[in-house]
């Protein structure tokens, strides 16, 4: 009883929603919701709270917007908010609950430290298994990722407002769709939802005495010999099946480690870590996306810049080897996208003349 009610405090206090308010103003300083709740804070908290604690809080419908490569939610501000203060407080309660091996959670490491940790470890192991979740966002099944959140949270009213998020009602291009599996992309608490759910992964691995690296749904395990690795597999399966997700086989490698594989963006081989081949391509399909919708070259520079930051701090100790080869791709497509700004050349072209 003690910690139900130090739960629904925390998440209440002043702190946790002066918190969330703060990270919410910090993303949408711009849109009036977020203004009039700014306007009428002290009042907003104490709706907010007896809503909460007599259990009569309602989310609003969440409207889906389509990206590239998928849709993304945004939910209102208020619900926004509170999501994410209690996002904060699941963060909390559930710190030293995910096993060593999962590098996406806050605190993990990121994809530099499970990159860095697999790159350490290959040399000790001759095969692997690599894969990830086909639609793993749009795939979890809600009454089982509760089940596993009940296992730590006890307050039902924590539990119910998470499964608001989950059962909740979208609005798509003005039409309205009740959702009964999957978590939303753009939702603050989405992200620890989906570490969430293959915690059963992580611990069935761990208990079989696998060494594997999981980043999200990502997920990577070494073993020494042929028959551990076709076992791997199958406990594979077999947790995935009891979650009712399946694997991405165009995504999935088994085999010898001296063939090399890419991971997280990275080629991984006994040499160490490279440039994966189809980071490279992404990274000339954005550029391409960049130009068509008329950025300019600053624009397209400020990308590269970044996304050579991330390369370079993947590769820690090979920077000059490794990328000496992609510095001189950038430079070149860099000088093709003046060439092509000045000359006003047509998408097709561009798409030509930077994949040369």
């Amino acid at each position: 009883m003690t910690n139900t009610h130090n739960d629904i405090t925390r998440l209440l206090s002043h702190a946790s929603l002066d918190e969330a308010l703060a990270w919410l103003i910090a993303r949408r300083n711009h849109c009036p919701d977020v203004r009039a709740i700014q306007c009428d804070w002290p009042a907003f908290k104490t709706r907010i709270r007896a809503q909460i604690l007599h259990g009569h809080y309602q989310f609003s419908p969440l409207r889906v917007f389509s990206i590239e490569g998928g849709t993304v939610g945004r939910w209102s501000a208020q619900d926004a908010l509170l999501i994410k203060a209690l996002s904060n407080l699941l963060q909390w309660r559930l710190r030293g609950r995910f096993n060593r091996v999962c590098y996406s959670v806050a605190g993990g490491g990121g994809i530099k430290a499970a990159c860095r940790t697999l790159s350490a470890k290959l040399r000790g192991y001759r095969y692997c298994f690599k894969s990830d979740v086909a639609n793993y966002y749009y795939s979890i099944n809600h009454h089982l990722l509760l089940c596993q959140l009940e296992k730590n949270i006890h307050d039902k009213r924590l539990i119910h407002l998470v499964g608001q998020c989950l059962n909740r009602v979208e609005v798509y291009q003005a039409e309205h769709r009740l959702v009964y599996r999957g978590i939303c992309k753009g939702c603050s608490l989405s992200p620890l939802l989906g570490n969430l759910y293959l915690l059963m992964l992580d611990q069935t691995m761990e208990k079989r005495g696998y060494t594997m690296i999981r980043f999200m749904d990502d997920f990577i395990i070494l073993t020494k010999t042929r028959h551990q690795l076709r076992r791997a597999v199958k406990d594979v399966y077999a947790v995935l099946k009891t979650l009712e997700l399946q694997l991405a086989k165009a995504k999935t490698y088994i085999g010898p480690i001296a063939r090399g594989f890419d991971f997280l963006g990275y080629h991984c081989s006994y040499h160490g870590l490279g440039v994966g081949k189809k980071s490279v391509s992404r990274m000339r399909e954005k550029v391409l996306r960049l130009y068509e919708r008329g950025a300019c070259a600053t624009r397209i520079e400020g990308y590269l810049t970044h996304w050579m930051r991330w390369l370079k701090a993947g590769l820690q100790g090979r920077i000059e080897s490794a990328l000496e080869p992609v510095l001189l791709t950038i430079h070149s497509i860099q000088q093709k996208i003046k060439f092509a700004q000045r000359n006003r050349l047509g998408v097709e072209h561009v798409a030509t003349l930077i994949s040369a």
